[in-house]
């Protein structure tokens, strides 16, 4: 929310008809969602912090979807790192990481990390840069 006007942004308010469209997509609490689901999480990312903008859990396919908006500006390369960094645990916890990217005119991109970057990488350890780059 804009706090001088009041008025909630353009941001705020992609994000409301998101959430309005599917009631399941939550804006807090991801973090107490992967310590329930995961012994082994804080350990691993006790010094790194991601909140997305919104995300969801699928419990049944042991999937994570995450989605950004991105209003104005990109993702940069520090949130991307952090991003393929929790698809890499994920993956060890046979998991997946759903990246879902709405642009400023509501057009939605969805990546399964993992499997494209695995095979826009070719043999090497992929990063999120790379995806993110070639779309």
């Amino acid at each position: 929310m804009d706090t001088q006007k009041n008025q909630p942004t353009y941001h705020d308010c992609i994000i409301g008809a998101l959430q309005e469209q599917f009631p399941e997509l939550q804006a807090k609490g991801l973090g107490a969602g992967m310590r329930e689901r995961f012994a082994n999480f804080s350990a691993v990312f006790k010094h790194q912090r991601f909140i997305p903008d919104l995300f969801s859990f699928n419990d049944d396919l042991r999937e994570l979807t995450v989605f950004e908006v991105e209003h104005f500006k990109p993702l940069d390369i520090v949130r991307l790192r952090k991003m393929e960094d929790l698809a890499w645990f994920l993956d060890d916890q046979y998991w997946s990481l759903n990246l879902m990217v709405v642009n400023r005119h509501c057009a939605v991109a969805g990546y399964n990390i993992i499997e494209e970057a695995v095979k826009e990488a070719a043999g090497r350890k992929p990063t999120l840069f790379d995806l993110y780059a070639t779309q």
